[in-house]
């Protein structure tokens, strides 16, 4: 164990011990709120901590259990037995504390991931078909800007997105609509776009987020394509659960 592991963990304890003051108490806090890894650490280290409770607890309860089986034996057999007992928890706790402290070690070191952002981007992004009919009779420049798409002209297909006076559609076909305008601008590289148009597809909230998650890994942006995975990842029924738990272990944060 490092130092600086050591460090943090000693601060762990005196905030959980209630041994730092108040200014200490608030950079702490803050903290938690704006590192992602110093609060997983600290997740840890609670978790560890609920172990050892629980391993104490565990000891315990076996030593009432064989005091109460000896009760009906020799005063002498009693405390010859309860001496060897006693030798036994002792032994048996440091090793518990040990291999618990082993384990937060490697817990508190994270994971190599396997792929880059940006190859795991090429290996999870693929444009959507557009809509299955297209009908001659339907508005002309939404026809040209989904024909644009489809033949990977992005330049053009942005051009008529623009141009079109979005009043005319339905509320489902404005969430449509800002959904490929917004894959439109993660292809073009014009990532602010692409979130304000995601946000606006909000009938198409599933499809919307993964773009979203994996927008992140083309800009190389680690930090927030973990968070924005890890979203998805919550979501029982969210269409691409799977392929966002597949991307977490690849960046080296499988849960």
């Amino acid at each position: 164990m490092n130092g600086e592991n050591q460090d943090q963990l000693l601060l762990f304890e005196q905030y959980i011990s209630k041994q730092l003051d108040s200014k200490a108490i608030k950079d702490f806090e803050q903290q938690l709120q704006k590192d992602p890894t110093f609060r997983e650490s600290f997740r840890h280290f609670l978790k560890s901590k609920e172990l050892i409770y629980k391993a104490g607890y565990q000891e315990e309860k076996a030593h009432f259990e064989s005091k109460r089986e000896e009760m009906t034996h020799r005063h002498a057999q009693l405390q010859v037995a309860q001496q060897r007992f006693m030798r036994r928890r002792r032994l048996m706790m440091m090793a518990a504390v040990f291999v618990i402290l082993v384990a937060t070690v490697f817990l508190l070191i994270p994971s190599s991931p396997s792929a880059t952002p940006e190859e795991l981007f090429t290996a999870n992004y693929e444009a959507p078909e557009v809509p299955g009919f297209l009908s001659t009779d339907q508005d002309s420049l939404l026809r040209e800007a989904y024909l644009s798409f489809d033949k990977k002209d992005f330049q053009d297909a942005k051009r008529q997105f623009e141009a079109l006076d979005k009043n005319t559609f339905t509320p489902s076909d404005r969430s449509e609509i800002a959904l490929y305008e917004g894959i439109t601008a993660l292809e073009l590289g014009e990532y602010a776009r692409a979130f304000t148009l995601f946000d606006r597809a909000d009938q198409h909230q599933q499809q919307a987020e993964w773009y979203e998650a994996l927008s992140w890994l083309k800009q190389g942006n680690s930090q927030e394509a973990i968070q924005a995975f890890r979203h998805i990842s919550a979501q029982d029924r969210h269409y691409k659960q799977d392929a966002s738990k597949k991307v977490l272990e690849d960046l080296g944060q499988a849960e």
